[in-house]
């Protein structure tokens, strides 16, 4: 999967509408809302979720399963939480981390691996990447 970092992925931009996403990628496995106060509906594709702000346009994706997704030269999915932790940390000393992972506002990304805290062999489920301003409170 070639991720441009703050930008999107393979063809796709963020910022780019649902009908260009249909265009690419054909209907989603399905679609539906994440939250209860979402705006938007969320994509399933196979292997990964489309986030969508007002008016359509993709702000996050989400990889997850069998993705092969590279962020800076290093594998990240279905890899131990605690080695991808520690890659990071040296390349971002100002990640964000809780019990649920971690979110790199310098490289646009976070990882999410539930309850890796409890489980050292916990390994990453997803990886969403956003654009610009998606995590304002951080």
């Amino acid at each position: 999967m070639d991720i441009r970092l703050y930008k999107g992925f393979d063809k796709l931009c963020f910022g780019d509408t649902r009908n260009d996403v249909l265009k690419i990628l054909g209907k989603p496995v399905d679609s539906f809302y994440k939250y209860e106060d979402d705006d938007c509906m969320t994509d399933e594709y196979d292997n990964l979720f489309i986030y969508y702000k007002k008016g359509y346009k993709i702000e996050a994706v989400e990889f997850f399963g069998e993705s092969d997704i590279l962020i800076d030269g290093e594998v990240l999915l279905n890899r131990p939480f605690l080695e991808v932790l520690e890659i990071f940390k040296k390349k971002d000393d100002s990640l964000d981390i809780d019990e649920d992972g971690f979110t790199s506002i310098k490289f646009g990304f976070s990882i999410y691996a539930p309850s890796w805290e409890e489980d050292e062999e916990q390994t990453v489920e997803s990886v969403l990447i956003f654009e610009k301003g998606y995590y304002s409170d951080l």
